[in-house]
């Protein structure tokens, strides 16, 4: 009879409720952050490798191509990154070509010094290309050690 008393007193019994459901929670709560901020780790590395890309290709409007400088603008765009990030490349290098502008898929890849078929001149086009590798704060199921972010610009120069 005393036990049952015993165990009726410790069900209805309040006090060290909130420590116990923490206890199950805390784990859950801590993965959760941990995720997050990986999350917001590789997008912070996705926009920064998109931010080096577009540098890259606002250096050939404004200097027209050369390889190296635009190499040179996707790498100089990328001091600001995490220890968690590669350095950004100029990966695949930056490339020149001729183009027209077309309705379906953007731009068709034309020789350069022939007319497109509005009769306009072949326009000049520069691809500039950046990439790095994100890799994790933790080891999560599915995700490679490694995440490859690439990003490219193209931009029309003449």
């Amino acid at each position: 009879m005393r036990t049952a008393k015993l165990i009726a007193r410790l069900c209805s019994d309040k006090a060290g409720a909130a420590i116990i459901e923490l206890a199950f929670a805390a784990p859950i709560l801590a993965v959760l952050l941990v995720g997050l901020v990986d999350l917001s780790g590789y997008i912070s590395a996705s926009l920064s490798v998109q931010r080096a890309a577009r540098a890259g290709g606002e250096y050939a409007v404004m200097n027209g191509y050369n390889s190296n400088g635009v190499a040179g603008a996707v790498t100089a765009a990328s001091t600001r990154r995490s220890t968690y990030m590669t350095a950004i490349a100029a990966s695949p290098a930056p490339t020149n070509w001729c183009g027209c502008p077309n309705a379906t898929t953007g731009i068709a890849v034309q020789a350069c010094g022939t007319k497109c078929t509005s009769g306009l001149d072949a326009g000049s086009y520069v691809t500039a290309s950046a990439s790095s590798t994100y890799t994790a704060l933790f080891p999560w199921p599915g995700f490679s050690s490694g995440a490859s972010i690439a990003s490219a610009s193209i931009v029309r120069v003449q």
